[in-house]
């Protein structure tokens, strides 16, 4: 069983899916209809729509599990300083998946930490995927807290959300996925970029190719990471000139190559010119880098002297 605090399109897919796996749910919304709504919808498992945040915690009783996935953390802040909350929050184990920072997330938990003495734990996360996956079971969650022990109760329940990581340390979660979107993000901008350019030629945007390609990402990225690994303990222009898979001055000729192509088909150019500019950085002004493996981009990536 699990309160839910939050019925928009992450928080309504969490309760379905919750629901569907046969858990009872207490839900509460600052639309009621939305909680109204839910409760009606043939389950498995039961639906008590509550009129408020107070009126769910005391419907839940012995419950300890409160899933909390709201707007914003501002929102979730004020949720918790209502009048009553904190001694209603006592024994209980708070699942904060609302969207924010790493910041937000530590922010979330010194408020409970400080409010609630006898709080049962603090569970700080975030899913990964739209909330049609989470319907279906299909989200990645990443979750922390300050001891993986106060996961364990609920880790059964979470899981029917999706695939579990665990993270240690408030925050780390937050910093998991904003690396994960991003990858998907930037993906999904390249192919978006190249778009124009593939229907000019006549090129169909064949995705079987595409994939192949990025069967190979994997590999480049633990060559990046041996690289980061290295360069924390001995950085030197040497290493970044070892095992070199690509220089930074050939990736630069790569993008800067295209450039005046689309400027004069009056395509988008905006993520090459991008690409060059950080390229740019990495290999310095007067061009001396430029022989160094791409992996050289994390010395502007990471702001270190150059």
């Amino acid at each position: 069983m699990a309160v839910c605090f939050g019925l928009g399109s992450m928080g309504m897919a969490i309760s379905r899916r919750l629901r569907e796996c046969g858990h009872r749910v207490v839900a509460w919304n600052r639309s009621e209809a939305k909680s109204a709504a839910l409760a009606a919808e043939d389950f498995p498992g039961s639906c008590l729509a509550a009129p408020s945040p107070i009126a769910a915690l005391d419907a839940a009783g012995s419950t300890d599990l409160v899933i909390v996935c709201l707007s914003d953390t501002s929102v979730v802040e004020r949720l918790l300083m209502e009048p009553g909350m904190h001694a209603h929050l006592e024994g209980k184990v708070v699942a904060n998946l609302t969207s924010g920072s790493p910041d937000d997330g530590r922010s979330v938990g010194r408020l409970l930490k400080a409010n609630v003495p006898s709080l049962g734990g603090y569970i700080d996360g975030a899913i990964c995927g739209a909330p049609a996956k989470a319907r279906v079971g299909q989200a990645q969650l990443f979750l922390s807290s300050e001891d993986e022990r106060t996961l364990e109760p609920h880790r059964e329940l979470l899981s029917s959300l999706g695939r579990v990581t665990f993270s240690p340390g408030i925050g780390a979660s937050r910093a998991l996925d904003y690396a994960v979107v991003d990858l998907a993000f930037v993906n999904a901008l390249s192919f978006l970029s190249n778009a124009p350019l593939l229907e000019r030629e006549g090129v169909d945007p064949v995705l079987e190719q595409m994939k192949q390609r990025l069967e190979t990402v994997p590999g480049f990225l633990e060559h990046c990471q041996a690289s980061i690994e290295a360069q924390h303990s001995e950085r030197s222009e040497d290493q970044y000139r070892k095992n070199v898979t690509a220089s930074l001055g050939t990736w630069r000729n790569f993008w800067a190559s295209r450039l005046p192509y689309l400027e004069q088909n009056k395509i988008n150019s905006d993520l090459p010119r991008f690409a060059i500019a950080m390229l740019d950085k990495a290999i310095g002004d007067q061009g001396q880098h430029a022989a160094a493996d791409v992996t050289r981009l994390q010395e502007v990536m990471f702001d270190r002297a150059q």
